[in-house]
């Protein structure tokens, strides 16, 4: 679903980037629809899982991919190997509470274990926010998929309400791609009541067990032409971050901002970043 969603033109002048590519389902699932042309970078930090994703895609015959053995959140947007980079699918770590041959919820259904549960499943978003926040500082970035195989709203419209708050969704212009671009005829979508604007539900995908599925999730970002944004300046459109005075988002970022936690920290945290990594850094 993540890649029939991201849907990358078959082109040779195509770039997409896989933000946590291993195992190489989704990234020869995106090739595949590409033709096998253009470029796609494949990102694994993890040098056993780079392993399994290189002899995977050279099985699968992906000569369009390049798989780089790199954290995606250490890469920089405004590197001119990636200038052209204009779709980005993030599938990133979650809980998995929507794979229904786990044993996790065993545990999630003890009361004792609901409050360690919640914590994790808030250090999970907060790096599930991170990646999408830094797929949307590449420069061409014009289409971002973001999907989980969770069933907690807590990693899915919740990422996505605070993506579209955030100061990268603001300035840049991204809104959820419209229904009839995101699998129109699957039938389940988002849950209204998670989300800033319940009609947002209509552009999310959920999936559960009981319609012949995992559970798993799927959302598209897209950002607005400039000329589209002009119309909507134009038209006094109530959008925020559209017509809000550049001054005022400001002032708001820089209040947001002395109260979050450092981005080392978060994946300290979360478990992404080892105790020595974290002491480099200064966490």
């Amino acid at each position: 679903m993540p890649a029939l969603v991201l849907s990358p033109p078959a082109r040779d002048d195509t770039v997409v980037i896989d933000a946590t590519a291993a195992p190489g389902n989704k990234t020869s699932h995106l090739s595949a629809l590409m033709g096998n042309r253009g470029k796609v970078y494949a990102f694994e930090r993890d040098r056993k899982r780079f392993s399994t994703l290189t002899m995977m895609l050279s099985r699968a015959g992906c000569t369009n991919v390049e798989p780089c053995n790199a954290d995606f959140l250490a890469i920089d947007p405004a590197d001119p190997r990636f200038s052209k980079v204009t779709h980005i699918l993030v599938d990133p770590s979650c809980s998995g509470s929507g794979i229904v041959n786990r044993l996790d919820h065993l545990l999630e259904n003890g009361s004792d274990d609901q409050e360690a549960q919640q914590d994790r499943l808030r250090k999970l978003a907060a790096f599930q926010l991170m990646m999408i926040k830094h797929a949307m500082k590449f420069p061409r970035a014009q289409k971002i998929v973001y999907s989980t195989c969770s069933v907690h709203a807590t990693e899915n419209e919740h990422v996505v309400r605070a993506a579209l708050n955030s100061d990268e969704g603001l300035t840049r212009g991204f809104k959820l791609a419209p229904p009839h671009l995101v699998l129109p005829k699957w039938d389940r979508r988002g849950i209204p009541n998670e989300l800033n604007n319940p009609d947002d539900a209509a552009s999310l995908v959920r999936c559960l067990p009981t319609d012949g599925t995992n559970g798993f999730f799927v959302s598209c970002f897209l950002k607005l032409p400039k000329n589209e944004d002009k119309r909507k300046r134009a038209e006094g459109s109530p959008d925020r971050g559209l017509d809000t005075p550049e001054h005022l988002l400001t002032r708001k970022r820089k209040k947001k901002k002395l109260n979050q936690p450092s981005d080392s920290r978060i994946l300290f945290e979360a478990g992404f970043m080892t105790y020595t990594e974290a002491k480099d850094r200064g966490v």
